[in-house]
C-alpha cells in the first residue's frame, strides 16, 4: 500500500474539476441531498443514488427549477434492495458509503449533449486515453450507437450492443424509463475479462460512467410511450474514477482510503498487517457510520438505526480479528473527516460522532461475547455429531432477537467455518415476529401513491380559514372519476386550499367542502407533490369536478394545533439549553390534543432538569414573543443559524420561523402570532423510544389549563381527607407510605411464621412410606421467594422427607419440590419436577434439593393436585424411573 503524500489528481480535485466543467457548460450546482430520504419518500431506506432528491421531477409530479443540474450526491448502499454489505472488503470496488458524481437534464438536452459532456469531460479534460475506453449501448437504441461512431468516432470494435437486462433502466414496474449507455474503462491484459457485452468483464474493464436516456414512459408490462420531454440521469462514481485516475487497479488504493489503512496497519501487529481485508472494511464502515451519525442516526434495532448498528458492529468485528484496539477506531474518523470535510461540512462534528459510536462500542463489547461463545458451542457441537454444517434458522434468530447479534455477522462468522446459514427459516420466524407485533395505522385513507396529478396547489392556510375554491380532481381508490354521491368516501384536490397538508410533524387539517350540491367532510389532509390531497367522506349530496365551492377548515381544530407547534418549537430550543447542543429533533407529532417530541439523549432526563426544561419554554410564552417569518435562500437561512432538519425536504427558498433569538427554525407549519397565545406548557410524560432516543410529550393552552386544573382539585381531596395543608401533604404521604413499608414486613414475617408452622405441622404429622415421608401439600398463594426461603429452613431440620408444595396464583399455577438429603438414593427434587414436566405440562428445573415449576391452568385446582399426589406416588415407588 503506498502513503501518498502529494496526490496529484485527488479525490477533492476530480470532484472540482467534475463540477465546475458542467456548471461551465450552463448546468445548476445543487448540493447533495442527505443520505437519508426526505419523509416524504417511504420507497428508500437510504439515498443509494444521484438522481433520488429529482425522483418527483422525472415523475412528473413537480416541475424542475431549473433545467440542468450538477451533483456529487452521499449515498450509502447497505440496506434493503441495494445492498453491498457483505461485499464489501472483500472486492476492490464495493462500498457501503459512495459519492455519485452526476449531470442532469430535464427536457433541456438529450442524448447528443450527453454523451459528448461524458467523453469530452474524461478525454479532454482527464486526460484519459481514449482507446482506454469501451462502450455499450441498448440493442434498440441506434441514436445512441450513431452518435458513438459517427460523432464522437469511437471506433465498432469498442462498442458493444446489449440486450434489456443490462442497458435498459426503470424506476418501477411503471413510469420514467429508457436505454442507457455505459463507458468502461480498460486496466489492460495484465487482468483477466473480456470486452463488455462479450462475456464476463472480469477485473479488466471497468464500468465507470453510466448515462441513462429516459425518453419513454411505461404504462403497463406491453405498454410504454414516449415521454414529451426527455430526460438524462448520469452517474458516476468517485472511488472509481479516482482510481483509473490516481492509477490503482483498486478504490482502496485512493486517496480515499489509503491514510485511513496506513494508520489501521499502524497499530496492529505485523503478523495482521496482510489481512487488508479486514482493514478495507473498517476503512470504508467509517465513511457510513461519521456520515450516518452526522445526520443524526442513532444505532437502534429498526430502520436506519439498525443498518448504522449493523456497520459498527460489523467494524468491531473485523477490528477485533486484526487485534485492533476499537478505541483505536475513533482515532480513524478524524482522518476520514479530512478528507471530505471541504465538501460535506455536515459531517465537521468529530466530538458527536466520537461519542456515539464510542457508547455503541462499549455496548457491543459484552454482546459479542456473549454471541460469539453461544455461535462457538453450537458449531462445535455440530461437528462433534457429525451433523450437517448448517446454522438452523431458530439459532441465527436467538442471537438476534435475544443478544443483538446481526445476522450478517452470523453469516460472516458461519461462512469462515465453511458453514451454511439457513436464512429461510430465519425470515419466517422474523415474519411471524412482525405479523404477531403489527399494529394498525392512524389513518385508513387511500394511499396517495396510487394518486398522479400534475396540479399545484396554492396553499392559503397561512392567513385564511376559509376560500372560494374550484374542484380540480376527485380520486377513488386512486382512479380519476368525476362525481362521487352522498356516503362514498374520496380524494379531492381543490385550487386556492386553505388546508394544511400533514409534514413536519403536524397532522393535516379538516372541515369542511361546501357547494350547492352538497358537503365534503375533510377527513385528513396529506401532500403529494405540489399538490394537497384532501381525504375524506361526501356527507350530503354529490360533489363533482369543476364545481365552484367553499372550503373551511376546523378552525378550533387548528388553532390547537397552532400552540402545540409553537410550543414544540420552544421545547426544542429549551432541551439544546439544558442538556446540550448535541440533541438532535428525530420525530415529532403536533396534533390538536398534544405534542410529542423525540430527541436524541442517551440518558432519562432527571426530574430536576425536566423541570427546568418545563419552566424554561412557561418563561418564552411569559415574555409574548412575537413570531416572525421570513422567506429566504436556504443556504443563507443555515448560514445565518436557522435549524435544518435532517429528513425533512427543503426548497431552495424557506421559510424561516423565529421567535426572536431564543428559536430559529427552517419551519412550514402554522404557529401563533406570539408565544404568549401559547397559554401554558406543562410536560406529561418522558420516556425512552428506542436505544439513545428520548420522547417527550406535553400539552399546551386550555388542554393544559384543564389538566393541572384537574389535578389541584385531586390535591385539595387528598389534602382534605388526610386532614392536612398543601405544603403538609408530601411529608404526610411520605410518613404513610414508611408506615404502609413497616405493616407490610410485619405482615410478610407473620404470614411467612404462619406458613411454616402450617408446613411443619403437616409434615411432622408423617405420611410413612418405605420410611419416606412423603407430603403433597396444597396452600393459598404466597410469595415464592419467601416459599423457598421457608423450604431452605426446613431441609435443615428434616430427615427423610419428600415435600411438594401446589399454589395458584390466577390462571398460573406453581409447584416447589423439596427433597432432604437422606433421599437422594431414591429420588432428587429436580428429577420429581423433570418427570412432573413430561405428565403435565409444566416448565422448571432446579437443584437436587430444591426445584420448582409452573402452568397455565385455569380448570380446578383440586383436579390437578390429584393427579400430582397420585403421580409423585408412583414416581416415588418405581424409585425415579
Amino acid at each position: 500500500m503506498k502513503i501518498l503524500k502529494v496526490m496529484k489528481n485527488s479525490s477533492s480535485e476530480i470532484r472540482s474539476k467534475f463540477i465546475k466543467y458542467f456548471t461551465t457548460k450552463g448546468h445548476t450546482y445543487v448540493d447533495s441531498s442527505p443520505i437519508i430520504p426526505s419523509n416524504d419518500d417511504k420507497t428508500l431506506l437510504f439515498t443509494n443514488a444521484g438522481m433520488v432528491q429529482f425522483k418527483d421531477i422525472f415523475l412528473g409530479l413537480t416541475d424542475s427549477k431549473y433545467k440542468s443540474a450538477v451533483t456529487s450526491q452521499k449515498c450509502i448502499r447497505a440496506g434493503g434492495k441495494h445492498n453491498d454489505l457483505d461485499n464489501v472488503g472483500f472486492t476492490n470496488r464495493h462500498h457501503t458509503f459512495f459519492e455519485m458524481l452526476g449531470n442532469f437534464s430535464f427536457g433541456d438536452y438529450f442524448k447528443e449533449e450527453a454523451i459528448k459532456y461524458a467523453w469530452d469531460f474524461l478525454t479532454l479534460e482527464l486526460n484519459i486515453p481514449k482507446d482506454k475506453l469501451w462502450i455499450t449501448v441498448h440493442d434498440t437504441d441506434l441514436e445512441a450507437k450513431n452518435i458513438w461512431i459517427n460523432d464522437i468516432g469511437v471506433s465498432e470494435n469498442r462498442l458493444s450492443v446489449i440486450g434489456t437486462s443490462d442497458n435498459f433502466w426503470s424506476m418501477g414496474d411503471v413510469g420514467p424509463c429508457g436505454p442507457c449507455t455505459e463507458i468502461f474503462y480498460d486496466y489492460g491484459d495484465s487482468f483477466k475479462g473480456v470486452p463488455p457485452g462479450h462475456g464476463d468483464e472480469g477485473e479488466r474493464y471497468v464500468e465507470i460512467w453510466n448515462l441513462v436516456f429516459m425518453q419513454f414512459n411505461r404504462l403497463s408490462k406491453d405498454k410504454i410511450v414516449n415521454l414529451p420531454k426527455p430526460s438524462v440521469d448520469t452517474g458516476m462514481g468517485l472511488e472509481r474514477i479516482c482510481a483509473v485516475m490516481q492509477n490503482e487497479h483498486s478504490n482502496y488504493n485512493t486517496d480515499l482510503f489509503v491514510p485511513m489503512i496506513n494508520f489501521i496497519k499502524h497499530n496492529v501487529d505485523k503478523k495482521f498487517t496482510e489481512e487488508i481485508s479486514s482493514m478495507k472494511v473498517i476503512a470504508d464502515h467509517i465513511r457510513s457510520i461519521s456520515f450516518l451519525i452526522a445526520e443524526g442516526v442513532r444505532p437502534s434495532n429498526e430502520g436506519h438505526g439498525y443498518v448504522l448498528r449493523r456497520i459498527i458492529r460489523r467494524t468491531i468485528r473485523h477490528s477485533q480479528k486484526i487485534n485492533l484496539d476499537t478505541k483505536k477506531l475513533i482515532e480513524v474518523i478524524p482522518i476520514f473527516i479530512n478528507t471530505v470535510v471541504d465538501q460535506y461540512k455536515e459531517v465537521n462534528n468529530y466530538n458527536y460522532i466520537r461519542e456515539i459510536l464510542s457508547l455503541e462500542i462499549d455496548k457491543f463489547s459484552e454482546t459479542l461475547n456473549t454471541g460469539l461463545e453461544i455461535l462457538d458451542k453450537n458449531i462445535k457441537k455440530i461437528i462433534s455429531n457429525g451433523e450437517k454444517k448448517e446454522i438452523s434458522g431458530e439459532l441465527l434468530f436467538l442471537l438476534y432477537d435475544t443478544y443483538g447479534f446481526p445476522v450478517d455477522l452470523t453469516s460472516t462468522i458461519a461462512s469462515e467455518k465453511k458453514f451454511k446459514v439457513n436464512v429461510g427459516s430465519f425470515e419466517e420466524l422474523m415474519e411471524q415476529q412482525k405479523i404477531n407485533s403489527k399494529k394498525s395505522s392512524r389513518f385508513d385513507a387511500q394511499d396517495s401513491i396510487d394518486i398522479k396529478t400534475k396540479h399545484i396547489t396554492n396553499f392559503t392556510g397561512y392567513t385564511d380559514y376559509k376560500n372560494s375554491i374550484e374542484i380540480l380532481d376527485i380520486y377513488v381508490d386512486g382512479e380519476n372519476i368525476n362525481k362521487i354521491n352522498v356516503g362514498e368516501s374520496a380524494c379531492v384536490i381543490i385550487n386556492p386550499c386553505p388546508f394544511y397538508a400533514e409534514s413536519g410533524g403536524q397532522i393535516g387539517d379538516s372541515g369542511l367542502i361546501t357547494s350547492s350540491n352538497g358537503e365534503f367532510e375533510v377527513i385528513d389532509s396529506k401532500k403529494l407533490g405540489l399538490a394537497n390531497l384532501l381525504y375524506g367522506k361526501q356527507i350530503r349530496g354529490f360533489l363533482e369536478i369543476n364545481d365552484n365551492a367553499s372550503a373551511e377548515i376546523d378552525k378550533e381544530k387548528r388553532d390547537r394545533i397552532k400552540l402545540n407547534h409553537s410550543a414544540t418549537h420552544l421545547l426544542h430550543a429549551s432541551l439544546i439549553k439544558n442538556i446540550g447542543n448535541n440533541v438532535k429533533q428525530k420525530g415529532s407529532l403536533v396534533s390538536d390534543t398534544k405534542l410529542r417530541f423525540d430527541f436524541s439523549c442517551d440518558k432519562p432526563i432527571k426530574r430536576k432538569t425536566l423541570n427546568a426544561i418545563e419552566d424554561e419554554v412557561n418563561y418564552n410564552i411569559d415574555k409574548n414573543i412575537i413570531a416572525e417569518t421570513k422567506l429566504m435562500g436556504k443556504e443563507e437561512a443555515i448560514s445565518q443559524g436557522a435549524m435544518a432538519l435532517f429528513g425533512e425536504k427543503y426548497d431552495d427558498e424557506v421559510r424561516v420561523l423565529s421567535f426572536s433569538d431564543v428559536s430559529v427554525e427552517l419551519c412550514g407549519g402554522t404557529h401563533v402570532k406570539s408565544t404568549g397565545d401559547i397559554g401554558v406548557f406543562k410536560i406529561l410524560s418522558e420516556s425512552s423510544v428506542s436505544s439513545g432516543i428520548r420522547r417527550i410529550e406535553a400539552i399546551t393552552g386550555m388542554t393544559a389549563n384543564d389538566y393541572l386544573t384537574k389535578r389541584d382539585s385531586l390535591v385539595t381531596d387528598i389534602c382534605q381527607k388526610l386532614n392536612v395543608g398543601d405544603e403538609e401533604l408530601e411529608n404526610k404521604v411520605n410518613a404513610i407510605l414508611d408506615d404502609n413499608k413497616k405493616l407490610k414486613k410485619e405482615n410478610l414475617s407473620l404470614l411467612k411464621s404462619y406458613n411454616r408452622y402450617r408446613i411443619l405441622e403437616i409434615i411432622r404429622n408423617k405420611n410413612l412410606e418405605n420410611n419416606y415421608n412423603i407430603q403433597v401439600v396444597h396452600q393459598e398463594y404466597f410469595d415464592g421467594k419467601v416459599l423457598k426461603n421457608i423450604l431452605e429452613d426446613i431441609k435443615s431440620s428434616e430427615k427423610n422427607l419428600i415435600l411438594t408444595v401446589i399454589q395458584k396464583n390466577k390462571s398460573k399455577v406453581e409447584i416447589y419440590t423439596l427433597v432432604t438429603k437422606d433421599c437422594f438414593n431414591l429420588i432428587t427434587a429436580k428429577k420429581i419436577i423433570n418427570i412432573l414436566n413430561s405428565i403435565i405440562g409444566s416448565t422448571g428445573g432446579g437443584r437436587d434439593d430444591i426445584a420448582q415449576a409452573g402452568l397455565e391452568y385455569n380448570d380446578e385446582i383440586d383436579d390437578l393436585i390429584d393427579v400430582i399426589k397420585k403421580n409423585i406416588s408412583e414416581i416415588i415407588l418405581n424409585k425415579g424411573k
